[in-house]
């Protein structure tokens, strides 16, 4: 089982273009590493975004994914909220992996 129910999330995993061999790779790493999962999957006519509980585990995804396939990783963060208790700024992470076109 790798879908969760509730909205959590701490990264999202932009796929572009929608490719299945792809995304089945992805869905695999999830289900080996046990502790990740999938919060959300919104399909799109250019691509898929997975909603992703564990972003210290996507960032380490995104790294296995352009070395297996030949793309490019583009990663940027959005401030979510400050913690109340620590005064840290919480982050979620978004990765955008884009398969490059071999010729």
């Amino acid at each position: 089982m790798i879908y969760t129910n509730n909205g959590y999330y701490e990264g999202i995993l932009q796929i572009r273009p929608n490719d299945k061999e792809v995304l089945d790779y992805v869905k695999n790493e999830i289900e080996k590493a046990g502790h990740v999962f999938i919060s959300r999957e919104i399909v799109k006519k250019f691509g898929i975004d997975l909603y992703l509980t564990n972003k210290f585990f996507l960032s380490q995804l995104s790294g296995r994914l352009r070395k297996k396939f030949n793309g490019k990783v583009t990663r940027s963060r959005s401030l979510y909220k400050t913690s109340r208790m620590t005064s840290k700024q919480v982050t979620r992470l978004t990765i955008c992996f884009r398969l490059t076109k071999d010729l």
